[in-house]
């Protein structure tokens, strides 16, 4: 007998991978946050019509369907989400 869809166990997506996904000439880069059974939560780092920073929700197939983006350890803070540092008074 011959399976005919074999799925991998696990998504293969990390926290802190970043994703590229091009769609009808638009691009979007997403921060994978966190990857749960078939739902992956993202972090929108640069996208088309939502704000940076903005969590959300995409099936595991939709993430792993999108470009993986190798970032060097020098070019990393460019995909840090912009953060408020409060100072002591």
């Amino acid at each position: 007998m011959r399976l005919r869809h074999v799925y991998p166990v696990g998504n293969g997506l990390s926290a802190g991978q970043v994703l590229r996904h091009r769609a009808l000439g638009s691009e979007g880069t997403y921060r994978v946050l966190e990857a749960k059974g078939s739902l992956v939560e993202l972090e929108v780092i640069t996208a088309p019509g939502l704000q940076a920073g903005a969590r959300v929700q995409v099936c595991a197939g939709a993430a792993r369907a999108m470009e993986p983006v190798r970032v060097p350890a020098r070019a990393r803070f460019e995909f840090a989400a912009p953060r408020t540092v409060r100072r002591a008074a």
